[in-house]
């Protein structure tokens, strides 16, 4: 019976990804630009050879991006960048839905036993169904913003 719950709860999420996951940015800037957009967030660095390369950008100089753990990329071999970064609110709603909507499914599935005491699925799932709520809201909330180099 539990397993039919969380299979109905997680129908109930899953249209959410189709329809609210938004499309990566793509944008062009040029090298003296860049600054303002990466300094201090996580990237991947796409190399003119085809390799990425991870890491924390520290800061773009006339030569090269610095990033953490002293590793520099020279600006001759940068070709783009990806930052993952985090918008909207569907981790609220991600939340609130995976509460509610267990609690009205147990609600309506189940009663009381006769000491009218809440059984544990009935104390338990909801929290747990909001916390997976949580993280299909916070991977909805992703969105990554692609940046071409201009030379």
């Amino acid at each position: 019976m539990e397993k039919l719950q969380t299979g109905m709860l997680i129908g109930l999420l899953l249209p959410a990804l189709a329809f609210a996951a938004k499309p990566d940015r793509a944008v062009q800037a040029p090298w003296a630009k860049l600054s303002k957009l990466v300094k201090g967030k996580d990237a991947e660095v796409k190399t003119t050879s085809g390799t990425s390369i991870f890491g924390t950008i520290r800061r773009v100089t006339a030569d090269a991006l610095e990033l953490d753990q002293h590793r520099q990329v020279p600006r001759a071999e940068v070709r783009s960048l990806r930052l993952d970064e985090r918008h909207g609110h569907w981790r609220l709603g991600g939340t609130l839905i995976g509460l509610f909507g267990s609690l009205a499914i147990l609600s309506a599935t189940s009663g009381r036993d006769k000491s009218g005491d809440a059984s544990t699925a009935q104390i338990f799932v909801p929290w747990g169904m909001a916390l997976v709520g949580y993280f299909v809201g916070r991977e909805i909330d992703k969105q990554a913003l692609l940046i071409e180099v201009i030379p």
